[in-house]
């Protein structure tokens, strides 16, 4: 979702998904609405304020979470976002929805400016859980397949991605700083270059 102009990407960088979740048999069970910043720019993409989360239009916190993604070519992308779920399909038909959810946050958007399906584009999304791949020390990586479809059943995006979770530090100094901690920094760049001269096994 986005302005007509789309100035929550273009000019911010933010995006705003709304995804429909299904339960075994096929029913909706709810939604799950993210609004996220994402930019290789770690100070940027950190600089906007989403936190006092307001619990408007019937939506419930879920999380809030900064995170580092390292793509292809090694390359990072650094990202802010907050999640929150909603039993109904979401009121969010106008930029004043964003602002009330998120009363820190200040962009230069006129409240009145209505969100709309980007490009009138709906996709379906398919997840699959192919496992962990395991690695030294206790940590492993959780790997999955998601495939994105578009209205022409043709597959748009294809994405193996592997998720590493560092340890717990035992130094509150490192965990309360505002930079990326060394020694997790370190840690992940080790188990992603492992990867690329060792077999693994998928469990």
């Amino acid at each position: 979702m986005d302005t007509q102009t789309h100035d929550l990407n273009k000019r911010y960088n933010f995006l705003l998904r709304i995804r429909e979740e299904y339960d075994e048999g096929g029913k909706i069970k709810g939604y799950d609405i993210t609004f996220k910043n994402r930019n290789s720019n770690k100070t940027k993409a950190a600089s906007f304020d989403l936190s006092g989360f307001q619990e408007k239009y019937n939506f419930k916190f879920k999380e809030h979470k900064f995170e580092e993604d390292i793509i292809t070519p090694f390359e990072s992308m650094f990202s802010i976002s907050t999640k929150f779920k909603s039993k109904e399909y979401p009121n969010l038909d106008a930029y004043k929805n964003i602002a009330d959810i998120f009363p820190n946050l200040n962009l230069d958007i006129l409240e009145n400016e209505r969100l709309l399906k980007v490009n009138g584009v709906e996709v379906k999304e398919f997840s699959y859980d192919l496992g962990n791949i395991e690695y030294h020390d206790s940590m492993d990586g959780g790997t999955q397949l998601g495939i994105w479809y578009d209205s022409s059943k043709l597959p748009i995006i294809a994405e193996f991605d592997i998720d590493v979770k560092a340890k717990d530090l035992a130094n509150s100094d490192e965990i309360q700083s505002n930079e990326f901690p060394p020694s997790k920094i370190h840690e992940i760049n080790e188990f992603y270059m492992v990867l690329q001269g060792e077999k693994v096994s998928l469990i």
